[in-house]
């Protein structure tokens, strides 16, 4: 271990072999398709140039699924001898059944690896006591470490946060997780209920800079197979970012937010192909990726095959045959003025077109952002889909409640149709937007009624939502919260609130927390206003035949749906 090249600057701040970024290694292949060693020694000699800390062999992105058994060994030797004594190695080994993984850690020749990393059994959808079981054996008989991998969106099954704390208690041998969940906020809660030395790293380049903020000890990156370098400047200057005594060598710029990745990733690739671009097609594909830094590598790909040195969001709208903006703000305007016989034209031209449902309601999701952003920029020019702060807060939280179901259904396209007639249900009759005063002062600013207008992320918002303001004089501002979530709160979630509390009431504010129980919060304000928006919308369906003659006539299709 100790002739490991390690980066001085992550090993001061944290010890261990497998903080910093590792990178989940791809396969390299031949134009015949056999395993190409000469391409894993320069790929090796990559990552080590380009500061990677570890290196993770066997994972998805090796397609450890595809390989038999003979290439896995060769594939497995050649990375040991290539980066024998630089960088310590990983290597995947994962079943969903439980005797076979023993079986395979049992005869796998791990010899030059220091852990194992093994995926939650996928395709079955296991209890948590069988998760735990599964792991409890595993790690009974291997002879390495074994660093826990949780993907829920590839395998179907979610490690819960009290299996993961069950496990780590059970064995140092089980020395962390890779939480490929996307769900930043359960890295401070593992942290809290874990051991020191249990390491809680990210699998999701997404949401990678929200990850380490939260408390995760890194990264394993897909990206880094092809940004190193970036990848692990990007983590040393979140790792010192709060440090005062920092190097003078480490870039002072303060990181916005994990959505700059995928961007910028696009970025990267058209500008090393020396291929023009607009922003809205950065924004266009890094939507289409979904956080998935695999999907932006096939995106890629296939844009710049066609792109004929340029890429415009129409370009990738005609490339990947999707909607046009046009469309999506027509279904909009159609809900928000609960235009049900234009709505019925919008779904018709998704059917014609063959659009993809599920990316329809996407599109829509990130429209309704863009709206609500817009209300705070005088510039912005959505005038016509103004809303009620509330009333787009309603429509968006249905479309994201319903967007789980679209893998499941049989039917999106009944879906799509039974999400837009619940928005224009559930929308109050008026609900066009009378005007947005962000000039506030002391007299007019109320608690909890104005937590939307906050511009908040969504960790800070998700806390915030169970805030109550206890005292509000002259430039001081209190709120109170339970002392669990008052326990996890951080420096840098109070500057944001105080950030955006300021420009709300233009003018500069302190805000503190305290312990409290009250339950005068935008969480419990915002469940009231929900079922009294029920009890009129049920009052609106009564007196609106036109709407009940739609849901009568697709009322088969929607039933269908619902018991999914």
């Amino acid at each position: 271990m100790s002739n490991y090249k390690i980066n001085p600057l992550i090993n001061e701040k944290n010890k261990s072999l497998f903080s910093g970024v590792g990178v989940a290694s791809v396969t390299p292949f031949d134009h015949n398709g056999n395993v190409d060693l000469d391409a894993i020694d320069k790929l090796c000699e990559y990552f080590f140039l380009g500061g990677i800390s570890y290196v993770v062999v066997q994972g998805t992105t090796g397609e450890s699924s595809t390989l038999n058994p003979q290439e896995k060994a060769i594939v497995n030797q050649r990375f040991v001898t290539a980066l024998k004594n630089k960088l310590p190695l990983i290597l995947g080994i994962s079943s969903n059944s439980t005797t076979e993984l023993c079986d395979l850690i049992s005869k796998t020749d791990t010899t030059g690896f220091e852990a194992i990393m093994s995926v939650c059994p996928y395709y079955n959808k296991p209890s948590q006591e069988g998760i735990y079981q599964h792991f409890k054996k595993a790690v009974d008989i291997s002879p390495l470490p074994i660093l826990l991998y949780n993907v829920p969106g590839r395998t179907s099954s979610d490690i819960s946060d009290d299996t993961i704390i069950k496990l780590s208690s059970y064995s140092k041998k089980i020395i962390g997780i890779k939480e490929a969940s996307g769900i930043t906020n359960r890295i401070a809660n593992l942290r809290k209920n874990t051991h020191d030395e249990f390491l809680v790293i990210s699998g999701d380049d997404f949401t990678m800079i929200d990850a380490v903020r939260a408390g995760a000890d890194g990264i394993i990156s897909v990206a880094a197979n092809a940004y190193p370098s970036i990848m692990n400047s990007t983590y040393i200057q979140l790792l010192y970012e709060n440090d005062k005594s920092k190097p003078q060598n480490i870039s002072k710029i303060k990181l916005n937010s994990s959505e700059f990745v995928l961007n910028n990733f696009f970025q990267l690739i058209f500008d090393e192909e020396k291929i023009k671009y607009d922003e809205n097609s950065l924004i266009k594909l890094s939507s289409l990726a979904r956080g998935s830094m695999r999907d932006a590598l096939t995106l890629s790909e296939k844009v710049i095959s066609f792109s004929e040195g340029k890429i415009t969001e129409k370009k990738v709208e005609e490339l990947m045959g999707l909607p046009s903006s046009e469309l999506i703000q027509s279904i909009l305007k159609s809900i928000i003025g609960r235009d049900s016989k234009k709505l019925i034209e919008n779904i018709e031209e998704v059917k014609i077109n063959f659009y993809d449902p599920e990316q329809i309601l996407i599109d829509l999701l990130s429209l309704i952002q863009e709206v609500a952003l817009s209300q705070f920029d005088e510039k912005a020019d959505l005038s016509d889909l103004s809303i009620e702060p509330q009333n787009l807060q309603l429509i968006y939280d249905l479309g994201i409640s319903n967007l789980e179901y679209f893998k499941l259904s049989p039917k999106p396209e009944s879906l799509l149709t039974m999400t837009f007639l619940k928005m224009i249900a559930f929308l109050p009759e008026s609900s066009k937007k009378k005007s947005l005063n962000t000039n506030k002062d002391e007299t007019d600013f109320s608690w909890p009624e104005d937590f939307s207008n906050l511009d908040l992320t969504k960790l800070t918002a998700q806390f915030m939502s169970h805030a109550s303001m206890i005292e509000y004089h002259d430039s001081e501002m209190h709120f109170g919260i339970n002392q669990e979530r008052l326990n996890i709160i951080t420096e840098n979630q109070i500057k944001e609130v105080e950030d955006a509390l300021s420009i709300l009431l233009k003018k500069k504010l302190k805000v503190s927390f305290k312990p409290s129980d009250l339950t005068e919060t935008p969480f419990e304000f915002e469940k009231i206003r929900s079922q009294k928006e029920s009890k009129q919308a049920e009052d609106d369906l009564k007196k609106d035949s036109s709407l009940n003659e739609m849901l009568e006539k697709f009322d088969g299709k929607i039933k269908k749906v619902s018991k999914i």
